[in-house]
Parts: C-alpha cells; structure tokens; sequence
C-alpha cells in the first residue's frame, strides 16, 4: 500500500503547515495542524486540539475544513507528532 506523509498542505488558497490552526465542520474547538495523509484507501488530515479543556488527536476528511486561520499558528506547545497507524 502506498503512503505519502506530509507536512505542508494547500487548503482555501492558503499554505498550512505544522502548528497552524484549522476549523473543522461538525467538531468543536480549534485543531492544529499535524500532517496530510494519502493512501491508496483515501486522505486525511491529523491533527491535535479541540475544546480546551479535553485537547486530543484527531484525523478528518480534508473537505471538513472551513477556516484556516491566519494568525494563530503555534510551534512551541504542541506534542511530539503520534506514529500515525495508517488505520482510519
């Protein structure tokens, strides 16, 4: 099976990459970005946030995204990216 891992991704015309903060249809809170997944089953995006009180890893469908924000990207508090187990 093949698997592309990536780090920068294209989304609204915007560059995203690690630490930028996203805003996902349907799941509340702000998610920061962790990596973009190709597979020969589909693509998905990883990423880490939600509400503040109950932070977490998340993976989404790409579509799912509806705001990039601009300012908000953060480098220094995120945790060490999670091996991703390539099961969605």
């Amino acid at each position: 099976m093949t698997r592309v891992v990536e780090h920068e991704w294209r989304r609204n015309g915007r560059l995203v990459e690690r630490g930028t903060e996203l805003a996902i249809e349907g799941a509340s809170g702000r998610w920061r970005f962790q990596a973009h997944v190709l597979t020969d089953a589909g693509e998905w995006i990883d990423v880490y946030g939600g509400r503040p009180d109950y932070p977490r890893f998340r993976s989404f469908d790409p579509g799912r995204v509806t705001t990039v924000h601009r300012l908000q990207k953060t480098r220094w508090d995120l945790p060490a990216p999670r091996p991703s187990r390539g099961i969605r």
